[in-house]
């Protein structure tokens, strides 16, 4: 078991993944790779922000977590409206109602917002007439 282990470290110049590849190939260890199963994902923590400035940090990992990000804050009912296999509602004519953020989205995003301590009052009267 440990020269298997060791084949992570096989080839430096290349990631752990390839480098034990390479090792199973090169000792002829046969490799079975199976895709016919769901057996899970790899987050990437690399970037994961844990310096307390945010409530909650996992709102702003879209790109490096897409698959986390998207479970958590895309409504359920997104993808079907996106792909048409949903009637989405037109109240009156151009407007059309579509889910597109999950309700924890927007819970998170008012916390994150009341954290941040600078959420409007409403009293911006720019640009309004």
């Amino acid at each position: 078991m440990r020269e298997i282990r060791d084949g992570f470290f096989y080839n430096a110049d290349v990631d752990a993944d390839l480098s034990f590849c390479q090792f199973a190939r090169d000792n002829d260890h046969f490799l079975y790779v199976d895709n016919q199963r769901y057996y899970g994902f790899l987050a990437d923590s690399e970037t994961f922000d844990n310096s307390g400035k945010h409530l909650h940090p996992e709102m702003y990992q879209i790109f490096e977590n897409r698959y986390l990000w998207e479970s958590r804050y895309v409504h359920p009912d997104y993808f079907a409206a996106l792909d048409g296999s949903a009637e989405i509602a037109q109240p009156c004519p151009d407007v059309y109602d579509y889910p597109l953020m999950s309700e924890k989205f927007a819970k998170e995003l008012i916390e994150e917002m009341e954290n941040f301590g600078h959420w409007s009052d409403g009293k911006n009267e720019v640009g309004y007439s």
